[in-house]
């Protein structure tokens, strides 16, 4: 019977070492993604700004191809005094956020690899609510394309000062309808 135990205990920790190593290798492929997908949103991120400036050097110029669509991006920055994408105070907050939130991942898959069962868990709620926070996900769409990122924070605007206005007129508070209507017209 003493045998027996010994075998499934040996057994259990076999099993054990075995699920270990594969949370270890799991945690790694996570943080090779991570890294992959910021290298990847830095990449598309320049190449869109140097894709950008091209066009804007062309248009200052008078060149052909530089269409005002195409030109917008860069006269949206320039509205806002930055030079480049790569000054706009805006893009360089999210490179900030993106670069921090890939930092604090890399860390947790780092911990992941000798944290218990229990523990990995706690990690990987962790880590699910990095990339699914508001602030990540909207620094990722602003450096993937800016000029769509801007106009749907302007759309939410206007929709939440719309709502405060047909609620001030539902309450009958017509100041507070005719400031949300002053803001819906700013924007």
């Amino acid at each position: 019977e003493l045998g027996a135990a010994a075998g499934r205990g040996e057994e259990a920790l076999r099993s054990a070492l075995d699920e270990i190593a594969q949370l270890r290798q799991d945690a790694e492929d996570m943080l090779q993604a991570a890294k992959a997908e910021s290298a990847s949103l830095r990449e598309a991120s320049d190449a869109r700004l140097r894709e950008l400036e091209d066009l804007h050097q062309a248009a200052a110029v008078g060149g052909a191809g530089a269409s005002k669509a195409a030109v917008a991006p860069l006269a949206d920055v320039h509205s806002r005094g930055a030079t480049s994408l790569e000054d706009d105070p805006e893009c360089v907050e999210a490179h900030r956020i993106i670069d921090e939130t890939n930092a604090m991942l890399a860390q947790l898959m780092s911990e992941s690899q000798t944290a218990t069962k229990k523990r990995k868990q706690e990690i990987l709620k962790q880590i699910k609510t990095l990339e699914e926070s508001a602030e990540f996900k909207d620094a990722s769409r602003l450096i993937e394309d800016p000029v769509a990122e801007r106009e749907r924070r302007r759309l939410a605007k206007c929709a939440e000062a719309e709502g405060e206005a047909r609620a001030g007129l539902k309450r009958g508070d017509v100041g507070a309808a005719e400031g949300a209507v002053e803001e819906l017209a700013a924007l």
